[in-house]
């Protein structure tokens, strides 16, 4: 059986509105960069902690919900390569 739990956001630098993260996940997994519980990209972690050093909190957007793992992961895949393409560098 295939499981439609997963989606694909991303965090979104809430001053000039330019994502800075895209990721998959299911469950809490686009909050938990917010929350502390992400500790493995220390460029993300750096973003989020100057972003609130202005006064502001990071937004969680979502580009797509109800997805197969497959196509998540195929999606999270473009869409990086589109950001990074369009704005340059982030860190993801």
């Amino acid at each position: 059986m295939v499981s439609n739990k997963y989606y694909v956001y991303a965090l979104v630098d809430p001053i000039n509105h330019i994502p800075f993260y895209i990721g998959k996940g299911c469950g809490d997994r686009a909050y938990s960069h917010l929350k502390g519980k992400d500790n493995g990209n220390k460029n993300k972690i750096a973003y989020i902690n100057s972003i609130r050093s202005l006064g502001f909190e990071t937004e969680v957007s979502f580009f797509q919900k109800n997805m197969t793992e497959k196509d998540a992961y195929d999606t999270e895949y473009a869409l990086i390569k589109y950001i990074k393409n369009t704005f340059g560098k982030f860190s993801t």
